[in-house]
């Protein structure tokens, strides 16, 4: 499958969206560049690199959009197709959502393989907290990218096939410069500047425990477990008094610990204004982290599989952004003229830029088609350009 096209595009940035985007369109005939204001080795300081900083669950956590079950459906294709032919780091584990308080059957239930309510006496006995009782929750199979496997090979793969990439920051003046004939705006953080769009987004940041060398969580089955814990707001919640949740999942080199959703925006030297981390916490590498998030953690994990938390000190500590947008601007994926050029828009994934990488990626090949005449691909036409 080849469009034998000699359009060249510039994608501007090198997150998980514009990676997966330009090794489509690479493997479709085009000669494609990405610019990236950082290197995915050198950025891991930049809380706003948001591919670095992923659990990476393949579920539509905190995202709402008018396309949202086209574009899950689709994504979740590409990963059955990575699956099926072993793309490293993919891999499915039995995921748990469990909650303290009443909980309403999220939108993407229809969506998510083998969902399953779970009954009162089924609340008991699977993963829970010894002192605070689980009143809702279901289950059911997850695809999962370990992050630290996942997206180096995917930036692998995309060079492999004859793409290239330019490290250095692409603002608005200098989009008439590019080389590309059509341009893929996936800078995220940086989408708006690019576009035009002047709006100050809505943004949550997020604490995340990387506990190294921790064993897999495994079931009765044999089958790798992680999950999500709401505790209700008078045991953890935000300084607004919001009521947050935690998450674990496993990764080959130990847990990724979450999670927190402190709500804000950026300030023009690029600073945090928003909620605060509220009392008991503790200081790593220059942040505070909320003491609840090894407390309740380390509950959970010692009631259900037997395992101290303790017995593994070796934590890495992180905070990253996610960028959700604002009351009507979440994602933008469309069209636009830039000066005598072709720019399609794929920005603001918030805390789902793994999970809808694919269905966003497909999005914008289609977008472009459209464009230049050509017919529509199928996800699954183009998940078939992944089994080279």
């Amino acid at each position: 499958m080849n469009l034998q096209t000699d359009l060249k595009i510039s994608i501007i940035g090198a997150g998980v969206s514009g990676i997966s985007c330009a090794l489509l369109l690479q493997k479709l005939g085009f000669s494609t560049t990405v610019y990236s204001k950082h290197s995915h080795n050198t950025a891991h300081t930049d809380p706003t690199f948001v591919s670095l900083f992923p659990a990476a669950s393949i579920i539509p956590h905190s995202f709402n959009h008018p396309e949202l079950e086209s574009l899950y459906t689709n994504s979740q294709s590409f990963f059955t197709t990575l699956l099926e032919h072993n793309f490293p780091g993919v891999t499915t584990h039995k995921h748990y959502e469990l909650f303290a308080i009443d909980e309403e059957i999220p939108s993407y239930a229809k969506q998510i393989l083998e969902f399953r309510i779970l009954s009162s006496s089924e609340l008991s006995n699977v993963l829970h907290h010894p002192t605070i009782p689980t009143k809702t929750g279901w289950e059911f199979q997850c695809f999962f990218a370990d992050w630290g496997i996942y997206y180096p090979n995917l930036i692998s793969a995309y060079l492999a096939c004859g793409g290239s990439i330019i490290y250095r920051e692409i603002s608005i003046d200098e989009l008439h410069s590019l080389e590309g004939d059509i341009i893929v705006n996936a800078a995220e953080f940086g989408g708006p500047a690019l576009s035009g769009d002047d709006f100050k987004p809505v943004i949550y940041r997020g604490h995340l425990l990387h506990i190294k060398n921790a064993p897999v969580l495994k079931d009765n089955n044999g089958k790798i477990v992680s999950y999500n814990f709401t505790p209700g707001a008078d045991i953890y919640s935000s300084s607004e008094g919001d009521p947050m949740d935690i998450y674990c999942y496993p990764r080959n080199d130990g847990w990724v610990l979450g999670g927190t959703r402190q709500k804000g925006t950026l300030n023009e030297s690029g600073s945090w204004i928003g909620e605060e981390t509220k009392p008991p916490f503790t200081e790593m590498n220059g942040q505070l982290f909320p003491d609840q998030l090894m407390e309740l953690h380390g509950a959970i994990i010692h009631s259900s599989f037997g395992i101290d938390i303790k017995d593994y000190p070796e934590v890495r500590a992180k905070v990253g952004y996610r960028f959700m947008g604002n009351k009507t601007k979440g994602l933008k994926i469309d069209t636009q003229e830039i000066g005598n050029k072709l720019m399609i828009n794929n920005y603001g994934h918030g805390g789902a830029g793994a999970t809808l990488s694919w269905g966003c990626a497909t999005k914008v090949v289609n977008l472009l088609s459209s464009a230049i005449g050509a017919d529509p691909f199928t996800a699954e036409e183009l998940c078939s350009l992944l089994q080279d």
